[in-house]
Order: C-alpha cells, then sequence, then structure tokens
C-alpha cells in the first residue's frame, strides 16, 4: 500500500499537476510563509532548529536524474545521512550528497530497509554541515507532538518546517505514523526531529486523496516513527563500513553475533 501511495504520487505529480505546476508553484510560496525558511543565522530560531537547518543535505540521485532530502549525523564516530529507502533504491546509479555553497559528496549506501523506508548512506565529513548526534527518540509518539523537520520539497532551497502527530495507520503489518505539515516531491528522506534533538522519524510520502479525482494533498505526512527502527540491525550495517570496523562497539556486535550463531 506504501509504494501505492508512492507511486500515485510521482505519478500524478506527472500528469494534471504538471499542466498547473506553475501556478502551484505560486501557492505553494505564499502559503509558506508561516514557516521558517529565512538565513539560518536569523534571529529567532531555536537551538535545536538551526542545528537540524544545519544538518539538512539534499540526496542527489545519478547525474540530476531526480533529488530526495536527508539529515547529516554521526554516529560512533563515522558520518552518515539517514534518508528515505525509495529515494537511494535504484540500482547502479550513483549516489552523492548536497551541502551548502557548492559542497557535493559522494555517498554510499550502507543500510536499507525497504518495509520501513528508512536507508542511511556514509560520507566523509562535510565542511558546510554540522552533524547531529545519532540520538533515538525510542518512545512512541504521541499525537499532538510537534516534530520539526528541514529538507529541500519541489525546487525550493532549504525549507524548515514544524508539524503535529495527527494520528497513525497500519501498512503491511508495520506501524506508521500521520503528521499535519507539509511535503512535496524532494521532501522523501527529511529526519524529524523533536524538541529535544533526538530522531523522532522519517518523512516518505505525502497523502493522496480519492474524492472524485486523486490528488496530492501536501499538508497530510506519512512517516516511519522511530520507534519501528531496528537498531542493531542499523549499527551492524554501519559497523561493516571500513573506518568503523575495529571500534569497541562493533566488535561487540560482532561478538554477539558469532554467539548467537553457536547457539543455533
Amino acid at each position: 500500500m506504501k509504494y501505492l501511495v508512492m507511486c500515485l504520487i510521482f505519478l500524478f505529480s506527472l500528469i494534471p499537476i504538471a499542466y498547473a505546476f506553475e501556478d502551484t508553484q505560486t501557492q505553494h510560496v505564499d502559503t509558506q510563509t508561516q514557516h521558517v525558511y529565512s538565513p539560518e543565522n536569523a534571529v529567532g530560531y531555536s537551538p535545536i532548529v538551526k542545528s537540524i537547518r544545519r544538518a539538512a543535505v539534499k540526496v542527489i540521485i545519478g547525474n540530476g536524474l531526480g533529488h530526495g532530502s536527508g539529515s547529516y549525523v554521526k554516529l560512533m564516530g563515522g558520518y552518515f545521512v539517514i534518508t528515505a529507502a525509495h529515494v537511494v533504491d535504484a540500482p547502479d546509479i550513483p549516489l552523492s550528497i548536497e551541502g551548502q555553497d557548492g559542497e557535493v559528496v559522494r555517498a554510499f549506501k550502507v543500510y536499507s530497509n525497504t518495509d520501513l523506508d528508512i536507508a542511511i548512506l556514509s560520507v566523509e565529513k562535510m565542511n558546510t554541515r554540522r552533524a547531529m548526534p545519532f540520538l533515538i527518540q525510542k518512545n512512541i509518539l504521541d499525537v499532538n507532538d510537534i516534530l520539526i523537520y528541514s529538507g529541500y520539497p519541489s525546487h525550493h532551497k532549504l525549507l524548515s518546517f514544524m508539524g503535529k502527530v495527527s494520528g497513525y495507520e497500519t501498512h503491511n503489518g508495520l506501524d506508521v505514523v500521520i503528521m499535519h505539515g507539509y511535503g512535496w516531491p524532494g521532501s522523501s528522506g527529511s529526519v524529524l526531529y523533536n524538541a529535544n534533538g533526538s530522531i523522532a522519524g522519517v518523512l516518505w510520502g505525502i497523502d493522496v486523496g480519492r474524492a472524485y479525482v486523486p490528488q496530492l494533498i501536501e499538508d497530510i505526512i506519512w512517516l516511519t516513527p522511530s520507534s519501528a527502527f531496528n537498531m542493531d540491525e542499523i549499527l551492524e550495517s554501519v559497523c561493516k563500513t571500513q573506518t568503523l570496523r575495529a571500534l569497541p562497539r562493533c566488535l561487540r556486535l560482532e561478538k554477539k553475533k558469532i554467539k548467537e550463531r553457536f547457539q543455533q
């Protein structure tokens, strides 16, 4: 069902919406004035919003075939980008990460879970971005929880938003969260943070209304909550990157894995 939503998003963004795209862009610019999108050193930003913006990156697919959003994080001494799996799962297509002021670095996929629609890319240390710590909100999100996220919807430069958890859905036996906020193609992979700066989820889709003619509903956002992340699976994949292989935590994970295999 999740992939049906995504397919409809892109299908209808190419057919009926394409003819009115210039008009809808104007509307979006007008309605987005309520959100934070001024320069990163603007007065009035909270420290958390500043940090989230400074970690936000654009995930470039191939040589400009498309893009998604992501967040630059530091985990166990290495640098990574969290994004959505569907953004980076096309086979044999190079990936790169765009920061600010023209900085672009190569990215290598080290983890992908298509059911949860999250992925992690390994990157070198960036000069124009400041990594967020890899801190996960473990408890389940509640209705009305406020989440903060930055990304690159449509043709826009970096935009930042705040949204509220509206409810829950179940897709293929997996719990997902519905949030009232803003999203558009290009937003996929934006990382949602709570007010403490912990990762609360990953944005992977926007709603498709089915009354009369299917249409995108850009203020109903679908996301995978961090409470669904398989941290053992993530850490095991991250530990396979060459620079982290010998870290004590990675060694403990490897010993645990070997022990479990032996017990089987």
